[in-house]
């Protein structure tokens, strides 16, 4: 069995993993998704940023 100690806990699990996260969806027709971080980058459908490569999010 693998065990190991943290001495400094880190938030986002074991030795700093984060959780997997998945692609926003939308059952909308005809949504626009942008970037979070970069809102000049606009969609027409789900994908990741080419700038940061974060998850494109709905438009409100």
């Amino acid at each position: 069995m693998n065990t190991h100690e943290h001495t400094n806990e880190q938030s986002g699990g074991c030795c700093g993993s984060r959780k997997a996260t998945t692609a926003p969806s939308t059952d909308a027709k005809g949504a626009k998704f942008t970037c979070p971080m970069h809102p000049e980058v606009i969609s027409d459908e789900p994908g990741r940023c080419p700038k940061c490569k974060m998850f494109l999010v709905p438009v409100k």
